[in-house]
């Protein structure tokens, strides 16, 4: 058991509450566990992979209601998503079973592991999730993608002008690096520590506007084809097809959890870059789209990514 499995069943127990809840359970398994993760890094995959739904500016949390997923392009397997009660658990071992269903699972580090189930047919993965008494979910990366706002500047909320302190920095759009700010008056992406924690503002002409680092950064690197790149899957399909994004480039929560959904799998991380397995073309377009970037299709991705990285890490 990870520090996110244990997060998660505690979590899927008490069903929501409030982000400092969280917190501080999270704070205390990453001790328990001795991993030395901040709160926010445990908690965040358990909303990517979609357990849990996560409102950073209500600063609430709710667990989903638990289901099978049947990803397009992964053959007939499903995954379990939302909560995952003990009792649950215990249903899944006696309802895979079967000579008709081969369950594994896939460890993701700190995360909670990924459990599957190889189905011998959709009828059979059907029956399995009428027998756990949950739905079975088809392609829910296309639908979450159709659902994801477009990135758009005129509904952001205006703020004060940006402190000037020293930790004071801006995006530099060519280089993707974060520089010393000397002072506040070029437009785009800014950040500072507020008691520990990064904020970020944006400049547009004579305003600032309040942004989440995903926000801010797609709002200044707008119409770039460098950012996102995508590989069809292999003749055999011995290789997934893939979409490469920079590490440093944070996207917005739901686009996340629509990369994720694909695979049922956290990205696959390298220096400089992270791997989203599985995610389809149209499903890639479309979020390009709404993120107001421009997609690359390659032939494969061994050529780089822009992957200069940033001063800091972290979602802000």
């Amino acid at each position: 058991m990870s520090a996110g499995d244990d997060l998660l069943m505690w979590a899927s127990e008490v069903g929501s509450g409030t982000w400092g809840h969280l917190r501080d359970t999270a704070a205390y398994l990453a001790r328990v566990h001795d991993t030395g993760d901040r709160p926010w890094y445990l908690a965040t995959p358990l909303s990517d992979l979609g357990h849990l739904d996560l409102s950073w500016t209500a600063e609430r949390w709710s667990v989903a209601n638990p289901a099978l997923v049947m990803s397009r392009g992964c053959g007939i397997c499903v995954y379990l998503v939302g909560a995952r009660p003990r009792r649950l658990l215990q249903r899944l071992d006696v309802a895979a079973d079967s000579l008709d269903v081969y369950p594994f699972e896939i460890a993701q580090g700190r995360a909670p592991s990924a459990l599957f189930e190889k189905c011998a047919s959709v009828d059979s993965a059907q029956d399995l999730a009428d027998r756990l008494g949950i739905p079975l979910l088809f392609d829910p990366s296309s639908s979450l993608a159709e659902t994801v706002p477009s990135i758009d500047p005129s509904g952001l909320e205006r703020a004060a002008p940006v402190p000037v302190e020293d930790t004071l920095e801006r995006l530099d759009p060519a280089s993707c690096k974060w520089i010393a700010a000397v002072d506040r008056e070029e437009p785009g992406l800014y950040r500072t520590d507020l008691y520990g924690r990064s904020i970020f503002r944006l400049r547009r002409g004579d305003q600032w506007y309040k942004v989440d680092q995903a926000a801010g950064q797609l709002l200044v690197l707008g119409d770039r084809s460098d950012l996102l790149r995508w590989s069809r899957p292999s003749l055999d399909c011995a290789r997934p097809s893939l979409l490469e994004v920079p590490t440093w480039l944070a996207l917005p929560q739901l686009v996340e959890r629509a990369l994720v959904a694909a695979s049922g799998l956290l990205p696959r991380r390298e220096p400089g870059r992270r791997l989203y397995s599985n995610v389809s073309r149209a499903v890639a377009t479309t979020l390009a789209e709404r993120m107001g970037l421009s997609l690359s299709v390659v032939a494969n991705l061994s050529a780089r990514l822009v992957t200069s990285p940033p001063n800091r890490s972290g979602r802000g």
